[in-house]
């Protein structure tokens, strides 16, 4: 070493030891999140309770639709008797409690994971399954979401930490080693001995704060999440505090001649090291940001694609199911009318059974005095009898005649009584019976207008589903023809960006109708225009021709010109531009299979691409100046049959 100083070794000892602390420290740091992020994700539970009277069928479709959802690992049903074993399972009280409410109030639900990429969206997740009809909640512990996306954001900072810092330090290790070697020095014995305390030194120090860092942090997570740092990890700290310590001491070798550290040489490592820490983590989102998007592309692709196609399903089963609700509603007026009419017949019935009622007690009032005063009559008539002289005043007679033709007419009185009674009771029996069959069929009539109002609040429920899925369906339409806007806008700017400063392209073609052979052999199977969508009863604009074709049949270009696009774009699957000059553009989509790139020059025998097999048609666009025009005016009738 220089002047024989030991200052330069006790440097790299400190150095060592800063160095050692804060990256032990921050490898500890990316252990524990990631346990913490670990034991988040295996402790999160979803559980979807379902309506109280979903039976097992039902539930087993919901199931499928649960697992159907993106994002879903799985769905596992559990019973409302397995869901209270499990709660007995760590209360034993519980099944008391539930003995004295009666029922099990548990709903069956399912357990849900989610897959590891979707536990950020899980709130929309959720979402998406409370608009099921036969859900009731969706219960998790948002905390704890939250807590998960933070310790799994704390363990990819911490790797661009470690990432960066690595990459760093082994740069300027590689540029000190490159500055010795230019300095035309070489490693002799006394050079390696000199290296290898330096190293030593620094391997030490960083060793000494790792093991201060370990043992600082042990007791203060004790008893919490426990993360072990992998010994690879504390090797390579070691290994690289070794290597940091002797490149540090290749500038303190006695006679060198070359030092990173002064004048030209520190401006120089200060640049690179500047250029690397802007650079590597730069380069490393743009790459990432690139890849997400086309991911993103593609998938949003798909999805435009089968909602296209599921438009016009949802639009008939809206219809029927409007259909079908005013049958319902029709249906409940008759019933209701029904019950109002046999309610009213009910009152009159009841009214007239109330008043048999009224009648048959003054006829009991009636008969039972009739039959005491008819009783007395007798008693007194026997009284005045046994008492009587036979053999004297026969002017008794005529008021015993007069007795006994009061107590016939009482007795004949008494009998029309008795006959009056028991039509009366006939009565009442015939109005009672009519009463309980109008009850009957006002019963059975009110549980029919129950069910048709429950059908009917389903039909309701199946519409405003079926309303809302019309809706998005609509809405995802309209992004679809948002892509035709944005294919012109494409056009627009890339027929800016080729013309000349100054010079305004017309936007009338210049070509001769009927000049350009056919891409592809086939017929024209949707036209240039505004045409009908039948299912969502509106118009949308075609700016191109479709052209039906056999699977990979060959596409050509319509003349000789340059490729400017080539790759997906949108809901036309992969595409290609061609400029054929003076502000006139072709457009092939639907393709696959693409042989040209973005500056190949193509001629009308050149093949672009296959038509897609999925479609089994060409798209094809022509557009001058940015404006879109028939392309099948200008297409040879022969070529479309023979190319």
């Amino acid at each position: 070493m220089k002047n024989n100083s030991f200052r330069w070794p006790i440097s790299l000892l400190v150095v060592g030891l800063v160095g050692g602390l804060f990256a032990e420290s921050l490898l500890f740091f990316r252990a524990h999140a990631a346990e913490a992020e670990r034991s988040l994700f295996l402790d999160l539970k979803i559980i979807v309770f379902l309506e109280g009277s979903i039976n097992d069928d039902r539930a087993v479709e919901v199931g499928k639709k649960i697992s159907a959802l993106t994002g879903t690992e799985r769905a596992v049903y559990v019973s409302p008797e397995d869901a209270l074993a499990r709660i007995e399972a760590r209360d034993p009280t519980v099944f008391r409690s539930v003995a004295l409410m009666g029922e099990n109030p548990l709903p069956g639900a399912f357990e849900v994971e989610l897959k590891d990429a979707a536990i950020g969206s899980l709130p929309v997740w959720a979402e998406r399954v409370r608009d099921f009809e036969e859900v009731e909640e969706v219960v998790f512990k948002p905390y704890q979401v939250r807590a998960l996306m933070q310790m799994r954001f704390y363990e990819r900072f911490a790797n661009i930490v470690i990432s960066l810092a690595v990459a760093t330090i082994a740069l300027w290790i590689a540029w000190c080693f490159l500055g010795f070697l230019r300095s035309g020095r070489t490693f002799t014995k006394e050079i390696r001995r000199e290296l290898l305390i330096g190293g030593g030194v620094s391997a030490s120090g960083a060793l000494i704060g790792a093991a201060a860092a370990a043992a600082l942090a042990g007791p203060a997570s004790e008893g919490l999440i426990m993360g072990a740092v992998s010994w690879i990890a504390r090797c390579g700290l070691l290994v690289g505090a070794a290597l940091g310590g002797v490149a540090a001491s290749l500038p303190e070798i006695k006679g060198a001649r070359w030092n990173p550290f002064s004048g030209r040489e520190r401006r120089q490592n200060v640049a690179v090291l500047a250029a690397a820490s802007l650079l590597l983590p730069a380069s490393g989102l743009e790459a990432a940001s690139v890849r997400s998007k086309r991911r993103e592309l593609k998938n949003v692709t798909i999805k435009l694609e089968n909602q296209k196609k599921t438009v016009s399903a949802i639009r008939r089963e809206k219809n029927k199911a409007q259909e079908h609700l005013k049958l319902l509603k029709r249906q409940r007026r008759t019933t209701a009318s029904r019950v109002e009419e046999l309610k009213e017949s009910f009152r009159e019935f009841d009214n007239e059974r109330v008043l048999l009622d009224s009648k048959l007690e003054s006829l009991s009032i009636a008969r039972n005095e009739s039959r005491r005063l008819i009783g007395e009559e007798v008693e007194g008539y026997r009284r005045i009898s046994e008492g009587a002289d036979t053999f004297y005043d026969s002017g008794a007679l005529w008021e015993e005649a007069l007795r006994r033709g009061a107590i016939r007419e009482k007795v004949l009185y008494l009998t029309q009584l008795r006959m009056i009674d028991a039509d009366s009771i006939g009565a009442r029996q015939k109005a009672v019976l009519r009463v309980d069959s109008i009850q009957k069929k006002a019963s059975r009539e009110i549980q029919r207008l129950q069910k048709e109002d429950s059908k009917l609040k389903r039909s309701k429920k199946a519409v405003e589903t079926v309303s809302k899925s019309a809706s998005r369906a609509e809405k995802l339409l309209k992004s679809l023809e948002s892509s035709a806007r944005q294919l012109a806008s494409l056009i627009r700017d890339l027929t800016k960006r080729s013309a000349k400063k100054g010079k305004i392209q017309s936007t009338t073609p210049w070509l001769s109708k009927g000049s350009l052979p056919a891409p592809v052999l086939g017929p024209v199977v949707e036209k240039f225009g505004k045409r009908r969508v039948p299912e969502l009863k509106t118009w949308t604009i075609h700016n191109g021709i479709d052209i039906a074709a056999r699977k990979g049949a060959e596409v050509r270009p319509v003349s000789v010109g340059d490729v400017i696009f080539a790759g997906p774009f949108r809901s036309y699957g992969n595409v290609i531009i061609v400029n054929h000059g003076r502000g006139f553009y072709s457009i092939y989509g639907h393709l696959s299979g693409l042989r040209r790139k973005k500056g190949d020059r193509v001629s009308t025998r050149t093949v672009l691409a296959s038509v897609d097999g999925k479609r089994g048609r060409l798209y094809l666009e022509f557009r001058q100046g940015g404006k879109a025009f028939d392309p099948s005016l200008y297409l040879r009738s022969t070529s479309m049959s023979k190319r």
